[in-house]
């Protein structure tokens, strides 16, 4: 038998010697890679905002909306949300029944008990719509007075939620819930004369407060706008749709600041689309 001699390709130095089937293993690796890292860029692609790059209020030199700086050093980072808004949120539950056992709430003229029935009924009813007044906070300062309580965001919280109040707590104050929302719509203009000077988160709560219960009575659609709109001025007066607020009642903005804006701003935009129909 003749033996034929194969033809065998000497491979210069420096040649890939890698095997066929290794080889197109390593360019399915790298073209993996750059699929990940295309698609890493394409999720952190900015999206489309109200006031975001293609708005006159876009601020290209400002810094990243999910990290605030601390005056004290280091970075708050706001998604997801923080642990500590949770724990905050626990132990403020826990607080309020001994606040109000103890009297450490200015109810402005009610009974702590119906006060107490109103307030369980917000929280449960309308706000639960909306979220505009984060309870926390609103519960915390209106025990020992700090600036997110006020008279008028509590006399609007009172006229929203007396509606849905028993008839037994109802007759305390007056003949029927109408009376009684009477009562609470008037302190709230004497307060809202005293708020004009200048913007502050509760106030704008209040009027939004105020707009929704409002809309929700019989001719009442005309002053739910004329309250809703003063809401609107202050929340851009405030900076409140901009990446950086100008809060003027705080020195610092601190997560839970950042939290109260996101729900003012975002119940204001529910609010309005909520009102057109």
């Amino acid at each position: 038998m003749r033996t034929t001699r194969s033809s065998i390709r000497r491979i210069p130095p420096g040649e890939n010697t890698l095997p066929v089937a290794q080889s197109i293993h390593t360019e399915d690796e790298s073209t993996a890679k750059e699929n990940s890292s295309l698609s890493a860029v394409r999720a952190d692609a900015p999206k489309i905002e109200f006031h975001g790059p293609s708005s006159i209020l876009f601020d290209e030199d400002a810094p990243n909306q999910k990290n605030i700086q601390d005056p004290n050093g280091g970075e708050h980072h706001l998604e997801p949300l923080s642990a500590e808004l949770m724990a905050n949120a626990a132990t403020q539950r826990q607080l309020e029944s001994i606040h109000f056992s103890t009297h450490q709430f200015d109810t402005d003229g009610l009974e702590q008990d119906f006060a107490k029935e109103i307030m369980s009924l917000f929280w449960k009813t309308a706000n639960s719509a909306f979220l505009v007044v984060y309870r926390p906070a609103f519960m915390r300062d209106w025990a020992c007075g700090g600036p997110h309580y006020s008279k008028l965001l509590l006399n609007a919280i009172y006229h929203n939620a007396s509606r849905h109040a028993s008839e037994d707590s109802i007759r305390l104050y007056g003949p029927n819930s109408a009376t009684l929302r009477a009562r609470f719509l008037q302190r709230f203009k004497e307060l809202l004369r005293e708020s004009f000077d200048h913007s502050t988160t509760t106030t704008v709560q209040a009027l939004l407060v105020m707009s929704a219960s409002i809309s929700a009575l019989d001719n009442g659609r005309t002053v739910a706008w004329l309250y809703s709109g003063m809401a609107y001025r202050m929340i851009i007066d405030l900076g409140l749709h901009t990446n950086e607020p100008r809060f003027s009642t705080f020195k610092q903005v601190s997560e839970e600041d950042i939290e109260i804006q996101r729900r003012i701003f975002w119940s204001a935009f529910s609010e309005i689309n909520a009102l057109k129909y």
